[in-house]
């Protein structure tokens, strides 16, 4: 039996959270996708969900180290790559798992 992954997207664009997920599709590895526009809503996910990756757009965080603090510390255990499309706060990008 092959292992599931599940990895959270938040990310504002529907188009942008369609690419990722079609192109890792395209492996036909077995992943399961949780996708969500705002820090509020991957907050507001129940904590048994427990996922292997978090792909996030710090637009998210509104530039705001607080808000991305509370975040790291409920998924803190969850590596957690920034979708970098413009220029952000250089201490949040810091914070990342790894930044695309």
């Amino acid at each position: 039996m092959r292992t599931k992954y599940k990895i959270l997207i938040i990310e504002p664009s529907d188009i942008i959270t369609i690419g990722i997920v079609n192109s890792v599709n395209l492996n036909n590895l077995d992943i399961i996708f949780t996708s969500v526009y705002s820090l509020q809503e991957a907050l507001d996910i129940p904590t048994h969900k427990k996922f292997n990756l978090i792909l996030t757009n710090p637009v998210v965080f509104n530039n705001c180290l607080n808000a991305f603090n509370k975040f790291l510390l409920c998924f803190n255990q969850t590596p957690v790559i920034g979708l970098i499309t413009t220029n952000y706060d250089r201490d949040i990008c810091t914070r990342f798992t790894d930044c695309i």
